[in-house]
């Protein structure tokens, strides 16, 4: 349920986000409502849909470690915890820097997709949207 909110929400503001001359363009040219969706408002919402899907890797993953905290008997989660009732801190904190690898490399995948996948988009794998 965590990860499912970010993604129509970010679709939608990348559909509304679409270039109204484009549309018009496209609507001049006698394109069908399917056209201008497939041709024109998709492709102008992928850098959105793209971000929706890096923060929906962040989040499954902070989620399924904390259902793992909670009632779990295996998993990175569980380790954490019962390494912290132990006080075994050598692998508490082994623990949580293989979560922050694997959190790392989950995002640098999207990022690395985002950019071959959304190469017309300017500010395709760019972190600062201020340029």
């Amino acid at each position: 349920m965590l990860i499912y909110s970010t993604k129509p929400i970010n679709t939608a503001i990348g559909l509304k986000a679409t270039d109204p001359a484009l549309i018009d363009l496209m609507r001049a040219f006698s394109a069908s409502r399917w056209h201008i969706l497939l041709r024109i408002k998709i492709p102008s919402a992928a850098g959105h849909i793209f971000a929706a899907l890096q923060i929906s890797v962040v989040l499954g993953l902070i989620g399924a470690v904390v259902a793992e905290f909670v009632s779990s008997s295996q998993g990175l989660g569980y380790l954490i915890n019962a390494a912290t009732t132990t006080l075994d801190t050598s692998t508490m904190f082994t623990s949580l820097i293989s979560l922050a690898f694997l959190g790392i490399v989950a995002s640098q995948i999207i990022r690395f997709l985002h950019k071959k996948l959304v190469f017309w988009d300017q500010q395709a794998g760019n972190p600062s949207l201020s340029e």
